[in-house]
């Protein structure tokens, strides 16, 4: 019999043999693609290829044989794909191959089969027991030659008539802890037969032989033939093939073998005496089988060079890979690989083998150089066999027994981003000669560039200078020159330039013709903007400091450090800030009542009376904080008092161990890292050189206080570049002039230098450790930067300046005799303070006593402890209530608020009910103070979790970036932006702020005004009223799409096809515009035409830069201040790289002069913060369309947010995703778009989709109900009745109308009369419905309800829709 089950997805069964294919494929169900029990053989097949189900893809009892095959594959159910009770052996194959296992290096190995296995019976019977109790007596005994003992038989003497007995030395499953019973072919292509010691005492038995039982027979074998005498030993064995067995057919044999349920000696009497036979060794033959693995690792190749190096850490995760049988190509078994990136599949028999990689789910990537660098143990060795395959293959495996290769590894390394960075080559004539200069408009992890001259004649190149031109990283761009001394004023020449990016790669950017003569016009240009914009970084302009509140005495103060110690804050200054009498804050003082809050917890404070304030200590950030700074909260509220310790001492050590922080945060750290320093800042660069005299930095070290003994300095850095050669880099180092050691390091590793410094070297007071960057033979550079040092020395206990901070380690008693009136704290491992004095507060010896728990003494004159200024902080906001019914939710810095409510009104008379958080405020309530973006986070889950109804549209309004100390000097940082880690380096990603549940998708629209002022912010706002004041005027549905030239990585004429191909009326696509056939000043200067024309969406695939759009610069920054279109601001759809990279603190991006141009440029763009990949970037794009143009989203943010929820993805193509950005207002009505719109939308949503803004401001209150009603019972607002009707038997009525299918703001109630006069409320729980249909739209459904008023002659109903407003409603 056959048993298939069919459920929602139905499987095949082709019924009979097949030639060759496969039985079933699919998805199986509860019970199914598992138990077929009498399925015909194919003669090269798959029994079963998919996924089991809930009981194992297991339980096949009469499977036959195929000549080359396996039978399962798949992935197993919860019983583990093992147990075949009778399956036939293949003759070559492998019976079951699953899911391989996802192993880290070295973990997977070959492993042994069971058995084999020899029962010596050398202390008991090991649960064997004689078949028929009564006719033999078995027993463990003695027996010569075997002194370990034997299983014993013995058959009674027979007095009367000689009667047959017959009986068994038997084993079951409870037997030898189960070694003979089960299933034979498990893990073993062949029956290897039994064997056992056999002795007959005194005369031989009349029947010797072996059987065992599975699957219902009974098989047996005589092995009489083998005993030839008595009083001897023999060693028997069974036939280890069908022939020699009796009992059934050769089939049932098999299945037989295959599910042993027990195995006995057989042994009949011979005549009338006592017989004893004894059994030892009983074995199941089974060959020590240790079966191979194959395994490897799945990484991403930074350098794209085929080897696995220090630093490339990033696994690849979840990518599917197959084992497959080299000959037949059929899938072996699947899995996927681990959080490590490797895999591994285990339990082989020797055969060849092929891995198979599926690369689909990775676009942004591609296969690495296989076989690279000699060593098989880190190169890569898959690859594709075509251009665009979606699969890479290793070579054959030749895989023996008890082998095991776990080193088939795959490299994935990124196709090329989607950016240009050659702007323009020049030559130019100067007093000191020729020089070749060149502009780059961005650079994204650029180490430098080499310049070749090319020979006219034979084309031969000479590079010009040994060492690389290093970048000076410039996100948006910079200006290069050297020197050709061989060139003439006049003369002209070819050159090629080469990029060598930080990874090591190689970038060629062409051969490029220049003239030595006057620079051309657009080279000054150049020349000019780049001067301008690092002119402007090296004023090093302090951070932008958030606007405080308006004066005026609150409830909440804050006070701000960025030093680790010992601080103050005055009574006084608090009394003021809270609008306090002094005195009564001098008993809130005392009692313990002035709360100190620091980073979420009490900060313990002592109150000093005789100087009129409050002591804390302040410790810094983690390194990885992004911020140097220290918030502390002040309030009337129950504190932590500082606990005091009497000193306990009057004398001890003057000298005490420091360990000492020294650094300048001088330069932000580069975004195209892996690795960000502490704090995201470093002290300075250092690039190799061979000379050896120049190339030497140096670094001021205040040793102030040495106390004469060496001293240890840890010196950290940061590897930037990478070559091919090992180690990449050599640090040498030499304190005040002499030479104390070096560090040699490779690629991006980031190493801590520890060097010993000779006390007679040491300075007290200043010091000076230089450092050189060397650059080792046969290396094309050598970068990495210095972020800190650190000094650890014996330190004199005397003052510094600030906070010093002593170890106490081996303290037992310290003296503070050089202060003048030391104040001393002692920190616990938690930095928790302690104070030390007496009951009068002070430490009359200037000394004190070591405690258990003590880790470092703070110690400072109380004279010079630095006193903080308090300014207000919010104590309350309109934000924290749980009332709060926002659909539209702006975030602005206290600076921009103003202007941000301008939006917010102009939204509000459309009818949405909006609110302006201010984003100090939200930092002081939500964050501590802190001024962090993950303060937003924290209010948009805050409104997720506890508002009546919570915002589904948000703008933060204002511009970010992540130099928070203001070193780049060229814009504020109002609302510093969320930024991951991507593999190309750190990026903006501000959609992620919207995701309130942690899922990794954004939940709401979100948007960025990237505003510096509040006239930018106005610029922007009377844009948006602009573009949506012609709403739905024809050049708003137009498309303009622009391909860029197609180069050896991408091609990007593809994804314009896909766009043009979802275009359907009302909208058009009124131009395209592609390089490849127009060339690349043509469609500039077309672009630059529609730009000032109009157009709803200007659409744009190819490269960029931060300033510009387009390998040949087909649109840049310089080029918007001309732009005269505001009457007509399109909206720029960029899939590109960089040119929404707002978090740039250097320059503004070509996404933000657009929004800032206030005579036109555009009303939004969408764009990416880093480097996108074409491919993911092309879906991003097409799902972001589809949503405008096919599924009706009527607004930009609401389009982004279903394009982005749409979309899963690897986590290279969800990197792409995160960065890109919505730059402007996520309310922006598509003209086009009043139908359409999500299913699932409330009401306010609905209602933001369905109307265009004209209709939403014009009267919205009047049109409020009206409109309602249309989203609560359906078209035209009108309710859809059936006439009531008598039910069957006169019992009752039957209503039917229409309603919105569930929605939790919507509240039906009904209403009954019978006169028109008087209505009653009716409960609509006492309303069954009788039937419920959902309408075609899947929007709205028919109910048909029951109403029991039985006596009513006639019935009036009404069923009302109430708006509920609320979660609690």
């Amino acid at each position: 019999m056959t048993r298939i089950y069919h459920w929602a997805a139905v499987a095949l069964w082709l019924a009979g043999s097949m030639a060759q294919g496969q039985y079933m494929t699919g998805s199986g169900g509860t019970e199914h693609m598992l138990y077929c029990d009498t399925r015909p053989a194919p003669s090269s097949a798959m029994y079963h290829t998919g996924n089991g189900g809930t009981e194992h893809m297991l339980d096949f009892e009469s499977l036959p044989a195929t000549s080359s095959a396996m039978y399962l594959s798949g992935i197993g159910g919860t019983e583990h794909m093992s147990y075949y009770d009778s399956m036939p052996p293949t003759e070559t194959g492998m019976y079951v191959s699953g899911t391989g296992h996802p192993y880290g290096s070295g973990d997977l190995q070959p492993t042994a089969a069971t058995g084999p296995y020899t029962e010596p019976w050398e202390v008991s019977l090991e649960g064997w027991v004689d078949r028929d109790a009564g006719e033999m007596e078995v027993s463990f005994a003695p027996a010569a030659g075997h002194p370990g003992g034997a299983m014993a038989g013995t058959f009674a003497e027979q007095t009367s008539a000689p009667v047959p007995e017959l009986d068994a030395f038997r084993a079951t499953a409870d037997s030898s802890g189960g070694a003979f019973t089960g299933n034979y072919f498990e893990q073993y292509d062949e029956f290897y037969g039994w064997s056992f010691d056999f002795y007959a005492g005194d005369v031989l038995p009349s029947l010797l032989q072996v059987r065992f039982s599975g699957a219902g027979y009974v098989f047996f074998a005589n092995v009489l033939s083998q005993v030839t005498s008595v009083g001897r030993w023999y060693t028997l064995t069974t036939p280890t093939n069908y022939a020699g067995w009796f009992g059934g057919t050769a089939e049932q044999w098999s299945n037989a073998l295959a599910n042993v349920e027990w195995v006995e000696v057989q042994v009949a009497r011979n005549g009338t005496g006592e017989q004893t036979y004894l059994l030892d060794n009983f074995s199941n033959n089974l060959p020590e089988i240790r079966r191979s693995a194959i395994g490897g690792r799945i990484w991403f190749d930074t350098n794209g060079n085929g080897i696995q190096e220090d630093g490339e850490t990033f696994a690849i995760q979840n990518l599917p890979v197959a084992l497959m049988n080299a000959e037949s190509n059929f899938v072996l078994a699947t899995t996927t690989t681990d959080d490590s990136g490797h895999y591994g599949f285990d339990e082989l028999v020797a055969s060849n083998y092929v891995v198979r990689f599926a690369i689909s789910g990775e676009p942004a990537l591609m296969p690495s150089p296989k076989h690279q660098g000699g060593d098989a143990s880190l190169d890569s060795d898959a690859a594709t066999n075509a251009a665009g395959e979606t699969f890479a293959w290793t070579d054959l495996i030749a895989l023996g027994l008890d082998a095991t290769n776990l080193t088939v590894d795959l490299g994935l390394m990124s196709r090329d981003g989607t950016r240009a960075e050659l702007a323009a080559v020049w030559g130019e004539w100067t007093e000191e000669g020729a020089r070749v200069a060149w502009h780059t408009s961005s650079e994204w992890g650029t180490a430098g560039f080499y310049l070749y001259r090319v020979d006219p004649a034979t084309g031969a190149e000479e590079r010009l200078g040994d060492e690389l031109i290093p970048s000076v990283f410039p996100e948006a761009g910079a200006v290069y020159e050297w020197t050709d001394p061989l060139a003439e004023e006049g003369g002209a020449g070819t050159y090629r330039l080469e990029e060598v990016e930080l990874s090591g790669r190689v970038r060629d950017l062409g051969r490029h013709q220049v003239v030595f003569g006057v620079p051309p016009a657009r080279a000054k240009a150049a020349r000019s903007r780049v001067e301008s914009a690092q002119a402007a970084k090296t004023k090093k302009t302090a951070a932008p400091q958030a606007v405080p509140q308006a004066l005026g005495p609150s409830a909440i103060l804050k006070v701000r450090s960025t030093q680790e110690g010992l601080q103050g804050v005055s009574l006084q200054a608090i009394a003021n800030g809270l609008g306090y009498g002094a005195e009564s804050v001098r008993v809130l003082a005392e009692e313990g009542s002035l709360a100190l809050r620091c980073r979420g917890s009490l900060l313990p404070a002592l109150y000093d009376a005789a100087r009129d304030r409050l002591v804390f200590h302040v410790s810094l950030p983690t390194p990885d904080a992004h911020s140097r700074e220290t918030v502390v909260m002040i309030s009337v509220a129950p504190g932590a008092i500082m606990p005091r310790r009497e000193p306990g001492a009057s004398s001890g050590a003057t000298v005490r161990p420091v360990r000492k922080r020294i650094e300048e945060d001088l330069n932000p750290g580069l975004a195209a890292l892996p690795t960000l320093p502490d704090y995201d800042y470093y002290w300075n660069r250092l690039i190799g050189t061979a000379s050896t005299i120049f190339g030497w930095k140096n670094f001021a070290l205040d040793l102030s206080g040495h106390a004469g003994n060496d001293v240890t300095l840890k010196v950290r850095l940061i590897g930037w570049t990478r070559t091919s050669q090992v180690p990449d880099h050599r640090a040498e180092f030499r304190f005040n002039g002499t030479a104390v050691g070096f560090l040699e390091f490779d690629g991006q590793e980031v190493v801590t230098a520890e060097l010993t410094i000779p006390a007679g070297l040491v300075a007290d007071g200043p010091n000076t450790l230089g450092v050189k960057a060397v650059l080792l033979p046969n290396r094309s550079t050598s970068q990495f930067a210095l972020d800190w040092i650190e000094a650890e020395f014996d330190r004199l206990v005397s003052p510094g300046i600030g906070t010093v901070h002593f170890m106490a380690v081996g303290a037992s008693a310290i003296s503070a005799a050089a202060f003048n009136e030391p104040l001393v704290v002692a920190l616990d491992a938690a930095n928790q303070p302690t104070w030390l004095a007496n009951a009068e507060g002070v430490l009359p010896a200037k000394a004190w006593a070591a405690a258990e728990g003590d880790e470092r003494y703070a110690v400072v004159e109380a004279a010079d402890i630095p006193m903080l200024t308090p300014e207000a902080a919010a104590s309350e906001a309109w934000f924290l209530s749980a009332e709060n019914r926002v659909d539209y939710l702006i975030v602005a810095p206290r600076a921009l608020a103003e202007a941000a409510q301008a939006l917010a009104d102009y939204r509000a008379g459309q009818g949405l009910r909006t609110g302006v958080a201010v984003f100090e405020d939200v930092c002081d309530l939500l964050a501590d103070g802190a001024c962090t973006l993950e303060a937003v986070r924290r209010l948009l889950a805050l409104a997720a979790e506890t508002w009546a109804e919570p915002p589904w549209m948000a703008v933060l309004a204002g511009s970010g970036h992540g130099d928070y100390l203001g070193r780049s000097g060229v814009k504020p940082s109002h609302l510093p932006p969320l930024r991951v880690q991507t593999r190309d380096g750190l990026c903006a990603a501000d959609g992620l702020l919207a995701d309130v549940d942690s899922d990794g998708q954004p939940d709401l629209a979100l948007g960025r005004l990237p505003a510096q002022t509040p006239e930018d912010l106005a610029v922007m706002v009377a844009k948006i009223r602009a573009y949506e004041a012609q709403f739905g005027a024809d050049w708003q549905n137009e498309l303009v799409l622009v391909a860029d030239a197609a180069d050896s990585g991408n091609d990007f004429r593809p994804a314009t096809d896909r766009l043009a191909a979802l275009v359907a009326a009302p909208y058009a696509v009124a131009d395209r515009l592609e390089v490849d056939e127009m060339g690349s000043e043509p469609v500039g200067d077309r672009l630059r035409d529609w730009l000032e024309a109009g157009a709803g969406f200007i659409h744009f695939t190819g490269h960029g830069g931060v300033e510009n759009l387009g390998a040949g610069h087909l649109f840049t920054v310089p080029e918007v201040a001309a732009l005269e279109n505001a009457g007509r601001p399109p909206v720029l759809v960029a899939l590109s790289c960089l040119l929404a990279r707002f978090d740039e603190a250097g320059a503004d991006s070509l996404g933000e002069a657009l929004l800032r141009q206030p005579d036109g440029g555009a009303v939004a763009v969408l764009g990416p913060s880093g480097l996108s990949r074409n491919d993911p970037a092309a879906d991003l794009g097409e799902a972001f369309y589809r949503a405008v143009l096919q599924k009706g989203a009527g607004t930009l943010g609401l389009a982004f947010l279903q394009a982005r929820r749409e979309l899963g993805g690897s986590d290279t193509t969800r990197e792409t995703y995160a960065i890109y950005n919505l730059l402007g207002d996520p309310a922006l009505r598509i003209a086009g778009n009043t139908e359409g719109g999500d299913p699932d939308a409330g009401f306010a949503e609905w209602r933001w989709q369905r109307y265009a803004p004209a209709e939403l401001a014009a009267d919205a209150d009047a049109l409020e109900a009206d409109r309602f009603a249309e989203y609560a019972f359906g078209v035209d607002g009108g309710l859809t009745l059936g006439r009531p009707s008598p039910l069957q038997g006169g019992e009752g009525w039957r209503l039917t109308w229409k309603r919105r299918i569930y929605r939790e703001d919507v509240d039906y109630q009904f209403f009954l009369t019978e006169n028109l006069l008087e209505w009653q409320a009716v409960v609509s729980e006492s309303l069954p419905s009788v039937k419920v249909e959902p309408d075609p739209d899947g929007v709205m459904e028919t109910v048909c309800t029951r109403v029991d008023w039985t006596n009513a002659l006639r019935l009036f109903m009404g069923v009302k829709a109430v708006r509920c407003q609320g979660r609690d409603d």
